[in-house]
């Protein structure tokens, strides 16, 4: 995703844990989980978070250019 402010969701199709990957110079853009009462440090790049995308979660407000790469196991892929 580039520059995306994601309001509270949940991650369709995901069977579990996720690692959300942040990328970029940006200032704010927090990745929250509300439930968890957790939320990362406004503009960290080069980082990685390990959620559940099937907790409510969402991004803050950012100002500059910010990646978040969001790599999940797919409901639809089959288990060996």
């Amino acid at each position: 995703n580039r520059n995306t402010v994601a309001e509270l969701h949940v991650d369709a199709n995901n069977e579990g844990p996720s690692l959300v990957i942040l990328l970029g110079e940006y200032e704010g853009g927090a990745l929250c989980v509300p439930g968890r009462e957790w939320k990362s440090a406004p503009g960290a790049s080069g980082v990685a978070y390990r959620i559940d995308g099937r907790e409510p979660h969402y991004s803050e407000e950012f100002r500059g250019t910010r990646f978040s790469i969001v790599v999940l196991a797919h409901r639809g892929v089959k288990r060996r």
